[in-house]
């Protein structure tokens, strides 16, 4: 390990790390990636309780995410995806099937209203332009989708990051969702696999301690010893950089079910959301700390080899914020509440539940080494993520602490190959110096 220098070190193999460290690998490069824990992967994996195996976070991805592996000749199967999202009164589909659109359709003007409100100046929420449109509520509730999935009070929920959601200046592609075939795990595996064949290294169970730079080289201080390379991608994140009262997003909870073969998921679905009436007070009970009588949830079937012993079911849901170890007879209530209003939305569901797991936000983290917050930190209205990289330190950072915009699998994703084309580019001009000196 000590002899070697390599031309670039990856801190972290998640996605973006993965990412990363292929588009460096495909110009021609020595590359390593250095990983705390036993496997990469990041959030896109899997984690086994009592012998049942349930997905980790990541499921779902955008066709920017597809065209990015096709760019690094990487083959692998996705599905197309289809969602419900069910509403007090009502249900939608995404990607819109005809009663969906129909529905959609005669929301025009009140599209029109909204579209209008986020163009005024004085207007830098969400909450603010919903409040000045003399909006219904069930169209609130379905554009406060957008602060449900970011984990934020529509309060919290600031313009620009909305607008840079929807630009296809990032080439997203969330619209057309999709998921891997065989799960995420699989997906992180198979992107192992091809870069270990391409001649790439991986340190598993590597923890970083520290860097230095001098002489154009980094000493990467690690439990293990000391790694050399000439650049150094961290997804360690650059989340100081942030303004002191940035505010964090809320934590997701987790309730792990296993369901009998026998039971019949709706077919062609992927996940399925429940919103109470009022997601705007809710969302900002719960952002406040306090326990909230009704609060949505979605869930998913994923699509892991079980052996047809079972269906893996992930639900995901907010507790108030601060609620990391919540005491059982909460718990009992919040499993009772979200199982109830799946039996209400797909009859039969809980005779078929053969084991139930409750993860609450601190407990995810414990047992999977790894945060279930949304996004640390919500992007304050004005602010600009920090760039990707860092002169001060010659060191290129990825992940959604960093451009480009998005809290989302997509974002980091992009920051993976941004930074990775960076580094790429800049150890070409390294090497032409040196032919050009000799």
């Amino acid at each position: 390990m000590q002899n070697t220098t390599y031309d670039a070190i990856i801190v972290g193999g998640g996605l973006s790390g993965l990412i990363a460290a292929l588009t460096i690998q495909k110009a021609g490069y020595k590359t390593a990636i250095l990983e705390q824990t036993n496997r990469l992967g990041g959030l896109c994996g899997t984690q086994i309780h009592d012998d049942y195996e349930f997905v980790l976070a990541c499921n779902d991805f955008g066709q920017g995410f597809v065209q990015i592996l096709k760019e690094l000749d990487i083959d692998i199967d996705f599905i197309p995806i289809k969602n419900l999202f069910y509403f007090e009164q009502t249900a939608i589909q995404l990607p819109p099937n005809i009663s969906t659109a129909f529905r959609l359709l005669t929301q025009a003007n009140n599209f029109r209203k909204l579209i209008n409100g986020f163009k005024e100046e004085k207007h830098t929420t969400l909450q603010q332009v919903l409040d000045g449109g003399s909006f219904p509520a069930h169209f609130k509730d379905y554009v406060n989708l957008i602060s449900y999935a970011s984990g934020a009070s529509p309060h919290d929920m600031s313009l620009e990051t909305i607008k840079e959601l929807f630009s296809k200046e990032y080439n997203y592609g969330y619209e057309k969702s999709v998921i891997p075939k065989g799960g995420t795990q699989h997906l992180a595996n198979q992107l192992v696999e091809y870069f270990i064949k391409r001649g790439g290294e991986v340190f598993n169970n590597t923890t970083y301690i520290s860097h230095s730079f001098q002489n154009d080289i980094h000493k990467i201080q690690t439990l293990d010893g000391t790694f050399e390379a000439y650049k150094v991608v961290s997804s360690l994140g650059r989340w100081e950089d942030y303004p002191e009262n940035s505010k964090p997003s809320l934590s997701l909870s987790m309730l792990c079910l296993a369901i009998s073969p026998p039971f019949k998921y709706p077919k062609g679905i992927h996940a399925i959301s429940y919103f109470p009436r009022n997601m705007e007070a809710w969302l900002h009970q719960l952002d406040q700390g306090l326990v909230a009588d009704t609060f949505g949830f979605h869930f998913f079937k994923s699509d892991l080899d079980t052996g047809n012993k079972y269906q893996a079911i992930n639900v995901y849901f907010f507790a108030p914020r601060g609620e990391d170890f919540p005491t059982t007879t909460r718990k009992r209530e919040m499993e009772s509440y979200i199982l109830k209003h799946i039996e209400r939305i797909l009859p039969g569901f809980h005779d078929h539940i053969l084991y139930s797991k409750y993860l609450s936000a601190g407990e995810y983290q414990q047992t999977n080494q790894c945060s279930s917050i949304v996004s640390q930190y919500l992007v304050p209205t004005g602010f600009q993520k920090p760039s990707i990289y860092k002169q001060e330190t010659d060191t290129y950072y990825i992940g959604n602490s960093v451009y480009p915009p998005g809290e989302h699998a997509g974002g980091a994703v992009l920051s993976g190959k941004l930074a990775g084309t960076m580094v790429a580019q800049s150890l070409s001009k390294k090497n032409s110096v040196v032919v050009a000196q000799e």
